[in-house]
């Protein structure tokens, strides 16, 4: 921790307590609107694949053989290093 008599600032940041509850809460409100989007999604998802309409069952087969097929890390790198820069164009 120590560093010729000097404390890392980073390292006291990273060590505090508030920052660890700070991350927990947030992590506790993001996980019910996560799941409620993500069931809202799924259900429409569902309901197009098992529906009759041609154009809608395509469309929903699409997008899930899609996203079945990109990796999880690319859709995160997507929404966090893509999605910021449209803001700015």
């Amino acid at each position: 921790v120590l560093c010729h008599g000097t404390v890392f600032p980073a390292l006291l940041v990273i060590l505090r307590k508030d920052n660890h509850l700070e991350g927990l809460l947030g992590t506790v409100k993001a996980a019910p609107m996560a799941a409620v989007i993500t069931f809202c999604l799924g259900f429409m998802m569902m309901a197009g694949r098992i529906s009759g309409n041609r154009i809608r069952n395509a469309i929903a087969t699409a997008l899930v053989e899609f996203t079945r097929g990109v990796p999880t890390l690319l859709f995160i790198y997507f929404f966090f290093l893509v999605v910021p820069q449209g803001n700015s164009l």
